[in-house]
């Protein structure tokens, strides 16, 4: 009896791919990162988790070198990347991160800091939330170096910014910061089925929607049935002086785009140097623009009349949601007169709240589904404004899950 006691870990399980360990809680996330031996066993999440009052470092004591199966639930308030170091690892998947707030001077990635020699899978991820920066980042992970890295099934949300006007970003991207180092290594990578969205706010060296820089001629890369609405905000103050849609900058490595677009209003860029096709928003929400390239709208994508596509399982595995944020005016003021809405399928009204004294709003409970949100003005010198920035609802981005530091800048009528 005894024994059983002593040896009970987590929330139950063996640690088994079969019959892995079940991770419920804080308290079960603190013991995998501080027990050196299970960090080549398998882990399954059982609840979602939320951190947002928790001091909690990630999974940052020693280098995983298992799997970790979200079982489609969330851990929401990440203010470290989840897993530091990932080494000779299987796969993580099913798993949402949402309400990111990381701040850091080296690397950022919500998922992951740093992979190294592994072959790992990363399917069915979902990230949202704000990472700020000076070093390099991107929102699932970091660095992948001496790697076969699969992205599949995933979609981002995130914010990257830096603390002052003076400080750089040196490299931010959708979903990967760096990989391959130098032609030191030999790197793979391939994203499939996945989409990012949110922002890069200040100066930064490379910015992409996918993968910000592989520096090693060793490196092949393939993104397949993909897509970004990233927008990229201001130019950069140091060389390129141009953001990039799917690689940030590379050292002619071989890279193929398959069947992958980019929204030119949202993003605010042209052309791409590294393949893709750009297409208008409203050319980005026609079902036929991804049915004649070939998409699953079926079993994978999840498409809506009006909307870009979403991913299925997204969908499926919805829960009601928090949008909070803050309103400004063109001069980045706060912005205090007015309603803050969340409408469901373009009409249906779900949630509405007054803005703050301090421009801030937050919407809480929003029943699962894509909603987009709109500030209404009290000052008949601003127009109906909708997150995205976009003066009607045909421009704007849509929802599905929740996000914090989100920042709405009203749009003033023309003369």
């Amino acid at each position: 009896i005894f024994s059983f006691i002593y040896d009970r870990k987590y929330s139950g399980g063996a640690g088994t791919l079969q019959d892995p360990y079940l991770i419920a809680s804080l308290a079960d996330l603190v013991q995998l990162g501080n027990t050196e031996i299970d960090q080549d066993k398998h882990f399954k999440q059982i609840s979602d988790i939320d951190l947002q009052t928790a001091a909690f470092d990630g999974l940052s004591n020693y280098t995983f070198r298992g799997s970790y199966d979200g079982g489609g639930h969330a851990i929401r308030g990440l203010q470290s990347p989840l897993f530091k170091y990932i080494f000779s690892s299987h796969f993580i998947k099913n798993l949402t991160l949402s309400e990111i707030a990381i701040n850091t001077n080296f690397r950022g990635g919500s998922l992951v800091e740093s992979i190294f020699d592994s072959d790992l899978q990363i399917s069915n991820v979902y990230a949202s939330g704000e990472i700020t920066t000076q070093g390099f980042a991107g929102c699932l992970v970091g660095e992948s170096l001496k790697s076969k890295l699969s992205i599949n099934n995933c979609s981002v949300n995130i914010s990257f910014s830096n603390e002052s006007s003076d400080a750089l970003i040196r490299l931010s991207a959708g979903l990967v910061g760096i990989i391959g180092d130098q032609n030191q290594y030999n790197d793979e990578v391939s994203i499939n089925n996945s989409y990012t969205d949110g922002s890069i706010i200040g100066s930064t060296i490379f910015r992409s929607g996918f993968i910000g820089f592989a520096p090693g001629s060793n490196t092949n890369i393939i993104i397949e049935n993909s897509y970004t609405r990233m927008s990229f905000g201001q130019e950069p103050t140091t060389w390129p002086d141009e953001p990039f849609l799917f690689i940030g900058e590379d050292q002619n490595l071989d890279i193929t785009v398959l069947n992958s677009f980019w929204d030119r209003e949202l993003t605010g860029l042209e052309s791409s140097s590294t393949g893709g096709t750009g297409l208008s928003t409203t050319e980005m929400r026609k079902r036929e623009t991804f049915a004649n390239a070939g998409w699953d709208l079926t079993n994978t994508w999840s498409h809506l009349p009006g909307y870009h596509p979403v991913l299925k399982s997204q969908v499926e595995n919805a829960k009601p949601f928090t949008i909070s944020g803050t309103v400004v005016d063109e001069n980045g003021q706060p912005f205090t007169g007015g309603t803050v809405k969340a409408i469901l399928l373009g009409f249906l009204e779900n949630k509405t709240t007054e803005i703050g004294n301090d421009g801030s709003f937050i919407l809480e409970g929003i029943p699962a589904g894509l909603h987009s949100i709109v500030v209404e003005p009290t000052d008949n010198n601003y127009v109906k404004t909708f997150y995205g920035d976009a003066n009607r609802e045909a421009l704007s981005k849509h929802v599905l899950n929740s996000i914090s530091s989100n920042q709405i800048q009203m749009i003033a009528k023309s003369d």
